[in-house]
Parts: C-alpha cells; structure tokens; sequence
C-alpha cells in the first residue's frame, strides 16, 4: 500500500516544455503535471511512498494518515516546487486541491480492506487571520522613536511574503528587544506577552523557538530536519501578533526587562495556539479566513479538483468546506488604553 500525497504549484509563468515530468527523492515518486488553464500556471504534484504498515483505522471508520511518511512525501513535495521554481525565476505557492491524499492499493486484500472505510480523519478548518491598524498620531509615532529598528525588522516581515522568511524577522526582532538569543529569551517573552490576555504561555513560545535553528541552519546534520514553510505556517500569525505586541507594549527596548506598557490592545485577535477570535466590544472587528486542509499543511485550492481519481486508488474527504468553527471571545473596551 502507499501513502499519495495530491498538490497543486503556482508560479509566475508557466514552465518551458513541461507537460508531464517524473522525479524520484528516496522512496519517495513525483509525477508532475501541467494543468494550467488560460492565465494561470497551475502544475498538479502526485508524490506517493509506501506504507510499512496500514494505517490506523477509528471505529467509525475513519483512516488516520501516519505522519512520518506524510511528512516524508510533503518535503519533497515543497522540494520539487522550490526546484521549479527556481528553474523558472519564479516565486511558488503550494496549495492542497480535491481531494489531497488517497490511498493506492496493491493487492485484492487490500481492496477488501479499504471496502469498509468511511473517509480520512481530520476536518477542513480555517484559521483566521487578524489585521492590525493604529491611528498615525502624534503619541504612537513618539512610542517607537526609541526603536526605529524595530520598526524595520516588522516592517521586513510584512514585506516578505513567505512565512519561513516573516519567521526569521520576527525572530530579530525578538532579538534585538531584549538582546538576547532565541533560548535565553524564550522565558522573558512568554512572560512579557502574559499580559495581553491572549493566552500566550510559555509552551507556546517554546514551540516556535524549537522552530528557529531548523529553519535557520541547514549545517548542522544532528538536527532532525529543516523546517521548511509547512512547518512555519501553523504558527506564523500568533507570532506576528506577538511581534506587535512587543514592538509597541515592551517598555525598555533592547533591554532584558520583561516589563509592558499599555500602548497597544488590538481590537481583534487570536486567542491561544488554537486561534480562537477574540474581539473587543464596540471596536470594529475585521478578519480574514485562509482555508487550510485537514493536515494543516498546505492551504485549499478551491478552484481545483482531479478531474478523475486513477484506477487503484482509494480517497474520501469531506467535501463541505468548514471556514471557521472556533469560539468567539469577547473582552471590554479598556478606558486607559490606546488604539
């Protein structure tokens, strides 16, 4: 049995001479396709391993997909589109279609087995994503007078479109306010932003720390891979939220103190790793929804579905799209704070 992985590629332009392409990277295979239609360069990846043993089945008969070779056929997945990427000057985007993972089965017990399945696990969800706006006054200009440098790491993350590359700006940014290394200042970050009263806690700032020397260093062998933007992505909105926060509510720049000053409560936010909206009453609210696939790795491709699965191949998925399903909160407007 092997484990296929489904993804779609866009680029800036459309790929020379390619129709269909094949790629081999350890066990895992690759077949590329061009499935571009009028403007839009669209390539449909197929990246498929085998599966040392079936997966994992729940009684209502749901199929739960093993991470290691999930993780095994999306690396190279994102290696095959930074390969044609770079081939074609282009920057790449990689979504997930309909559906996003099968099953291929082998053998006549096999497809006996899978007779009895109702579908994968997990269910499509949304994560959302806040946006974050102060007035041009007199009094916020002058808060950040004392951290023109911050200003330009933030302003370097939101210019950079990529959330591996966002990652490593707000990392220096983190830096350069309590100048100190990513492990020592794990403690004092997770306490600096105890007071925005959006569950921040240190296990969480602990888990995008663990994220920084992978996705920084691809010299040392010891650590267990790179992180690569399908690692970054889950994490990468409560960080810029926590960047905000620190830029404008950290006392003393460049400084190890860990005390805050109320400048800045946004009016909508995420609440906890979880992301759950957190609005403020009688603030606006505005958000966006990205549509992610039930692994989290990859946003949806709304705009595409296989045309056919190939013969041999196992896939059911739920085909309702679930935009967002996690709580609300709402909090009082504070009188003394500024927004």
């Amino acid at each position: 049995m092997r484990l296929v992985r489904f993804a779609t590629v866009f680029l800036n332009k459309r790929p020379l001479g390619l129709e269909r392409a094949s790629y081999e990277a350890g066990r895992v295979s690759v077949d590329v396709q061009d499935v571009s239609s009028g403007d839009v360069p669209r390539l449909l990846l197929q990246a498929a391993t085998s599966l040392d043993a079936r997966p994992d089945i729940s009684p209502e008969g749901e199929v739960t997909i093993p991470e290691p070779p999930r993780k095994e056929v999306e690396t190279v997945i994102e290696a095959v589109a930074n390969l044609l990427a770079v081939l074609n000057h282009s920057h790449r985007r990689i979504c997930s279609p309909h559906p996003f993972v099968a099953l291929r089965v082998e053998t006549e017990e096999e497809i006996r087995w899978t007779s009895c399945l109702k579908g994968f696990a997990g269910q499509q969800s949304g994560t959302p994503r806040t946006t974050f706006r102060l007035p041009s006054t007199p009094e916020h200009l002058a808060a950040v007078s004392d951290r023109i440098d911050g200003v330009a790491l933030l302003a370097e993350a939101l210019t950079n479109q990529h959330s591996t590359g966002k990652f490593h700006e707000f990392m220096r940014l983190f830096e350069r306010a309590f100048t100190l290394s990513p492990s020592q200042f794990e403690k004092k970050l997770a306490q600096s932003l105890q007071g925005a009263d959006l569950g921040y806690d240190r296990s969480e700032v602990k888990h995008w720390i663990a994220l920084r020397n992978p996705a920084t260093h691809a010299n040392d062998t010891t650590l267990p891979y790179i992180a690569l933007e399908s690692d970054i992505r889950p994490v990468i909105d409560r960080i810029e939220q926590a960047a905000y926060d620190v830029l404008w509510n950290k006392k003393f720049w460049q400084d190890r103190s860990t005390e805050t000053r109320p400048v800045w409560r946004p009016s909508v936010a995420t609440d906890f790793s979880t992301y759950n909206v957190v609005v403020t009453k009688g603030l606006e609210a505005s958000f966006i929804i990205q549509t992610l696939d039930p692994l989290r790795a990859f946003p949806f491709d709304q705009d595409f579905r296989l045309p056919e699965m190939p013969p041999h191949f196992w896939s059911s998925w739920n085909q309702h799209l679930l935009m967002f399903s996690g709580p609300m909160r709402v909090r009082e407007h504070p009188g003394n704070a500024q927004h």
